[in-house]
């Protein structure tokens, strides 16, 4: 009797698993796709061994991956930590402070997704986890370590809730938070608060978490008719300039990203909690089905607006042009199939070798038409960019494509006829072709990368020619030296390159200064040398140092005809060559600091522009900078919705003129202060 009872218990269980029971490479196949079978998938497959709880619900099962073979790493706790500060960088102190994991447990459908691993699991067994969380045990048992010790797994996995931990920050707004699982970031429990970017600083080694008052920013968005715009985007946008406390500049800034809304279906748009700065770019935007872009613009003052009313502009889809012709061969036969290019606009010709590029950028005058055909034929006409200044479409076009002429050999040695190594060459004036840092010629060799490694005896070739022609160029890329060749036509005698004996010189140093003669510490000074030359597009390659405290920099080893640059945090960059006859271990690099200035004034303030002049009286040069816009050689920058836009201006900078129109209102002297917000005020 009781073996009878015993078989029918079994047979039971059996068949209530059996019921649970869903294959894993069903579940994840279902959910998500068969080709999306994760790193452990590849593993046998179990069920829970263990008995079920004890419980109304049937007993669970479940399919799991195989442990991950790291799972016997010991766990390693972890901690976040920082100072909290406002936009003035004084410390927020009391303010609670709870750790926010990164999100590794996710679910997808009927699969719980962990790291790598997977599981499928019925509807009816997740209901049982909520009511029995400790059965999520066995499912993460078998999952890695770090996902198998992470409360938070539990908690996707159980939909029960687990306390963070979490603390309260100091008088000096300091906290440090201990926490196990996977990579966290501390969260900041007060709604009158956002969390707004992280900030490091020279003379504090904790990591800043600025914080700035959260407000509520509300309105409509309209067309010049008035009429309510639906699926506007909206987006806030903060310049890292606006968040830099007065007092300790910080040398680097990570702002945290605002997610973006949109308009509903009468126009209307809120963010519930969006940082007060002032300063900061309100901007909405819509691209329409024929090409046309809507788009408005608000700075705001920092506090909470409920009714603001955006009126967006419409900017048409401009027609540009077009170039219509012909592709034939040196015989006037027609080449179909031939890719065409002017810039970034591009065709295939018909099996007519006809052709049509429809222009969607302003034509680049200096543009040349090029066409290629597998490799093969390739061929230019230079001035077409020159005719589309003065005829919107272009017809009758014909182009040309020859075969490619013979090759360019070249050989190159040392200053005593001995081979050399570590050499890349490639043509110093090839033919631009497109947009890139490619050329026709190597598009003809089928090479995309630029520099083609010299043989281990010193020779080299160079096809895919043109009827032209060509300066080779040679490079190192560690010393920067480069030897260049007088033109020469393809087919001629082999090409001789010497290397000079004194090519490289053992040191380069010197100081950086400002146009005072101050030294300038963490400045990034390049030697640089360039490789390749397409119209707008310069390609060059570098070598990298940074100045000391005392704006001293050194290379070693560097080649002795180069470009210097100076460059950095609030420097315009400025480029210079090493003079004949320098002394090269004492260089003088001159860096042009740049000053941020932002401009308050009363609301009543009658001033709608503004101007700089140096101390000689002369005018400068205004950059404007919003957070999606830096536009440059401003002589004037107008006042809109009562703000000024941030500016920089140059370090001879010294006074600021107010006008009104064209009417001079008065004059403010300046007295700025570099890598810092220079606040001007009435």
């Amino acid at each position: 009797m009781n073996s009878k009872f015993t078989w029918t218990a079994v047979a039971i269980v059996v068949a209530v698993a059996c019921f649970f029971w869903w294959p894993r490479s069903t579940a994840i196949e279902t959910a998500r796709g068969a080709d999306a079978v994760p790193s452990h998938a590849a593993t046998t497959e179990r069920a829970l061994a263990d008995e079920a709880p004890t419980s109304r619900e049937p007993a669970s099962s479940a399919t799991v991956a195989t442990p991950d073979p790291r799972a016997a790493a010991p766990r390693v706790a972890k901690s976040v930590g920082g100072r909290a500060v406002d936009l003035a960088a004084r410390p927020i102190a009391g303010l609670r402070v709870e750790v926010e994991p990164e999100n590794l447990a996710r679910w997808e459908g009927d699969v719980f997704v962990c790291g790598a691993d997977a599981v499928g699991i019925k509807p009816k067994l997740r209901e049982a986890l909520k009511l029995q969380p400790a059965m999520a045990d066995e499912i993460l048992r078998a999952f890695c370590g770090q996902c198998r010790d992470c409360v938070f797994a539990r908690e996707v996995l159980t939909g029960q809730p687990v306390p963070r931990p979490s603390t309260v920050t100091d008088d000096a707004g300091i906290f440090e938070l201990a926490f196990d699982g996977p990579a966290s970031e501390p969260r900041f429990l007060d709604d009158t608060l956002c969390f707004v970017a992280t900030a490091k600083c020279d003379d504090d080694a904790s990591t800043h978490f600025v914080l700035a008052p959260s407000v509520r920013l509300a309105g409509d968005v309209v067309d010049a008719s008035g009429a309510p715009l639906a699926d506007v985007q909206l987006e806030l946008g903060v310049l890292p300039e606006l968040l830099t406390p007065p007092a300790q500049p910080p040398n680097s800034i990570d702002l945290e990203p605002i997610p973006s809304i949109q308009t509903d279906a009468l126009g209307r748009f809120e963010f519930a909690r969006a940082p007060g700065i002032r300063g900061q770019l309100l901007t909405a935007e819509r691209w329409e089905p024929d090409g046309s872009f809507l788009h408005a613009q608000r700075t705001l003052d920092g506090g909470a607006q409920l009714d603001l009313h955006l009126v967006v502009d419409v900017q048409a889809p401009q027609r540009l042009g077009s170039i219509r012709g012909i592709v034939v061969d040196e015989h006037d036969a027609p080449i179909a199939d031939a890719w065409v290019e002017f810039g970034q606009d591009a065709a295939s010709s018909d099996e007519r070798g006809e052709f049509v590029i429809t222009l969607t950028t302003t034509p680049d005058p200096q543009r040349a038409l090029t066409g290629i055909l597998n490799h093969e034929r390739a061929g230019r006409i230079a001035d077409v960019g020159l005719e589309l200044q003065t005829q919107r479409d272009l017809v009758g076009v014909r182009l040309v494509l020859a075969a490619a002429s013979a090759p360019i050999r070249c050989r190159l040695i040392d200053e005593r006829g001995a081979l050399t190594e570590g050499w890349l060459v490639d043509l110093a004036d090839p033919t631009p072709s497109g947009t890139s840092d490619t050329s026709l010629e190597g598009a003809m060799r089928g090479v995309t990368k630029l520099g083609l490694p010299v043989g281990a005896d010193g020779r080299f070739e160079l096809g895919g020619l043109l009827e032209r022609s060509y300066r080779v160029r040679c490079w190192r890329r560690d010393s920067l030296v480069a030897i260049e060749s007088e033109p020469v036509r393809p087919g001629e005698s082999e090409l001789v390159l010497r290397v000079p004996a004194d090519a490289v010189a053992p040191r380069i140093a010197g100081r950086v200064v400002s146009i005072h003669g101050e030294p300038l510490a963490n400045v990034t000074v390049r030697g640089e040398l360039d490789t390749f030359e397409n119209g707008n597009v310069r390609n060059f390659i570098t070598r990298i140092t940074n100045t000391d405290a005392q704006g001293r920099f050194e290379f070693l080893e560097l080649a002795r005809k180069l470009r210097l640059s100076t460059n950095g945090d609030d420097l315009e960059w400025r480029t210079s060559e090493i003079a004949p006859g320098a002394d090269l271990e004492n260089l003088t690099l001159v860096a042009a600091r740049e000053m941020r200035v932002q401009v308050e004034l009363a609301p009543s303030d009658p001033a709608d522009r503004l101007s700089i002049v140096a101390g000689d009286g002369s005018a400068r040069a205004i950059r404007i900078q919003t957070p999606e816009v830096t536009s440059y050689g401003h002589p004037r920058v107008r006042r809109t919705d009562g703000l000024f836009p941030m500016i920089v201006v140059p370090e001879d900078a010294a006074t600021l003129i107010l006008w009104r129109g064209d009417t001079e209102l008065r004059r403010l002297q300046l007295a700025l202060r570099w890598r810092e917000l220079n606040v001007v005020g009435p």
